[in-house]
């Protein structure tokens, strides 16, 4: 991977797709905003995101999520004001591509450059099957 980013076909297709990772924004039932970040191939946890907040989550819809600024496949997570979740699966797997606020677009980078711009927490939020 010799660019800084990627279209998602194109990484697809590398040897090295599973630092892929999706950026998916929640909702807390007192109206919170939080995202979680997990490998791109996994799912969400909605009981372990319970049992971390005690109370219920759930995705925004594609409506919520405009308001938010980001269109489906979009969500940037160095470009979001919210709480940031992440498993930790994404940091095991530097750099890592995440969406960058431009459908079908990726970009890669290094959680030490998150750290820099945002807080996060590492939690594990993803569903094991």
């Amino acid at each position: 991977m010799q660019e800084l980013g990627l279209w998602y076909h194109e990484l697809l297709r590398e040897e090295d797709n599973d630092r892929i990772c999706k950026t998916i924004m929640f909702r807390r039932k007192d109206g919170v905003k939080l995202a979680a970040v997990v490998p791109f191939k996994s799912r969400v946890s909605y009981k372990k995101m319970k049992a971390y907040y005690k109370m219920d989550v759930s995705p925004l819809s594609t409506d919520e999520l405009r308001q938010e600024g980001f269109e489906p496949h979009e969500c940037c997570p160095q470009l979001m004001k919210c709480e940031m979740l992440i498993d930790p699966e994404c940091t095991e797997k530097e750099p890592i591509q995440t969406g960058s606020g431009t459908a079908g677009y990726g970009i890669e980078w290094h959680f030490s450059d998150l750290k820099k711009i945002r807080e996060y927490i590492v939690l594990d939020v993803q569903e094991k099957r």
